[in-house]
């Protein structure tokens, strides 16, 4: 990226693309004849804005003068140690004429604020009137560090993501860095996020982000360190897990299983995971005051944490069939608790309506979306897939389709009656090939002969179809593809 210089000449700001061109707009030296006029003199140089220093360790810096008469007779010099002194042609400006001089001085020199010396001279006046330009002087003010920690949900999940805020410093120049003391390097953190301030001086907050497992904070016992490196000074935060106190209580989480497991392939896990204090004993699953096969994992001497997980059918998950987790603990007044689950579902069971809908006739997006209606059924649970040419997007059956496909949070539109929408994004293209795409339900409240209702698409007949996908006809009355 060419990074640009302002030069700022009578109020007016003109910006240039290199250092070196920045004065290009006066010319290269033509001479201006006047042949009649009121002499004036000149006013003290305007300084210029230094641009950024060349690959050779220079840097460019001007001066500029207006309101003289006659322009032929003004002269530029400098002193301080300069180079490449360059005086432009002058340049009218109404009854009297403008101009610029430049010169490249030692980067050295500049960022040790040496003063240098642009002087101009012209019969108008009987003596040179001259400005100082030196590099200006940026006030130092010390960052101030907040570091948040993630929430124990966050870690629950696997994951910490810490955040350090670096506020109102200056001047801009600053580092970050990352370091955990159970590991030697440096850690990986996301790019940096800097905004500027304008108050009475300019400051800068800067924002770094890192992401890390929640093994390597927690586990580990390990303190996660920030330091901003600023002004040639050092500031840091630190953040530790503060692990459970024996005085505080086990947490017990049940996880049961996704509604697609059940709905889809009939069965699920049922998990129950807690952790707390050392000294956990055991865990088992139990149904009607039998234990259940479980799989556990985590039972050591010193265990803060424990899962057992138990295979789980749709029949008993459909009829809210009660399980039990018992978590047994030395330090438990009676040795064991238990902990219920039971998958809420008080209502009749009611079948929902399924609405498939094309997009707008003659649109010219490059995008269509297609939606599914799903509406008026209990309980909340169901699964909705597409399908195109009858292989499910969502899977690994065909990945040739390029897609989005979103399906809202079942929606309470009156008691006991739940609705979602779905909606599939495809390229036009692909819509307009005649693939034929298909919304397909999961509901329990479908008879279990069919198991599912699809409702089909295609540009071809533009209306949604109906399949049903089986022709046996159940005794016992329940809710059917139609």
């Amino acid at each position: 990226m060419v990074r640009r210089c302002p030069v700022f000449v009578l109020g007016v700001k003109v910006v240039v693309s290199h250092c070196d061109d920045a004065f290009d707009y006066w010319g290269k030296g033509t001479t201006v004849t006047v042949s009649s006029g009121v002499q004036s003199a000149p006013t003290s140089p305007l300084v210029v804005s230094a641009c950024s220093p060349s690959s050779d360790g220079f840097i460019t810096v001007g001066c500029v003068t207006s309101g003289f008469f006659p322009p032929e007779a003004l002269k530029f010099s400098w002193t301080g140690g300069v180079s490449d002194v360059l005086q432009y042609p002058a340049v009218q400006q109404g009854d009297t004429y403008t101009a610029v001089t430049r010169a490249r001085v030692k980067l050295a020199d500049w960022n040790a604020e040496k003063p240098f010396t642009c002087k101009a001279e012209h019969p108008g006046s009987s003596t040179p009137v001259s400005s100082v330009v030196k590099k200006p002087i940026v006030p130092v003010q010390a960052p101030t560090l907040l570091l948040t920690a993630p929430t124990q949900t966050e870690l629950d999940s696997g994951s910490a993501t810490f955040i350090c805020i670096a506020r109102h410093f200056s001047p801009k120049e600053h580092t970050f860095k990352w370091t955990l003391d159970a590991k030697d390097d440096i850690l990986q953190a996301q790019p940096t996020i800097i905004t500027e301030e304008k108050t009475n001086i300019t400051t800068y907050t800067a924002v770094s982000i890192l992401e890390i497992l929640a093994s390597e904070w927690v586990d580990m016992l390990s303190t996660i360190k920030c330091e901003v490196e600023h002004d040639d000074k050092t500031f840091s935060k630190e953040a530790k897990y503060a692990h459970l106190s024996d005085e505080e209580t086990e947490k017990v989480e049940i996880i049961p299983p996704s509604t697609e497991e059940m709905l889809v392939q009939g069965a699920g896990e049922l998990q129950c995971h807690v952790k707390g204090r050392k000294g956990f004993k055991g865990i088992q699953w139990m149904r009607d005051g039998q234990k259940i096969t479980s799989d556990v994992q985590g039972l050591t001497e010193d265990s803060t944490s424990l899962t057992a997980t138990a295979k789980i059918d749709y029949h008993d998950w459909s009829n809210g069939t009660e399980y039990t987790c018992e978590v047994e603990h030395k330090l438990f007044a009676e040795h064991k608790k238990a902990y219920k689950y039971r998958r809420e579902n008080g209502g009749e069971k009611k079948c929902p309506s399924v609405y498939a809908l094309a997009p707008p006739e003659n649109a010219q997006e490059k995008i269509v979306t297609l939606t599914c209606y799903v509406k008026n059924f209990y309980p909340k649970d169901v699964v909705v897939y597409w399908l195109a040419n009858d292989k499910i997007l969502n899977s690994t059956e065909d990945d040739s389709i390029d897609y989005q496909h979103r399906t809202s949070c079942p929606i309470e539109i009156e008691k006991d009656l739940y609705s979602v929408y779905s909606q599939l994004v495809i390229k036009s293209e692909q819509w307009e090939t005649g693939m034929v795409f298909s919304c397909l339900v999961y509901h329990e409240a479908i008879n279990p002969t069919v198991r599912t209702i699809s409702r089909s698409l295609d540009n071809v007949s533009g209306k949604p179809t109906v399949v049903s996908l089986s022709m046996s006809v159940p005794s016992s009355p329940g809710c059917i593809a139609s």
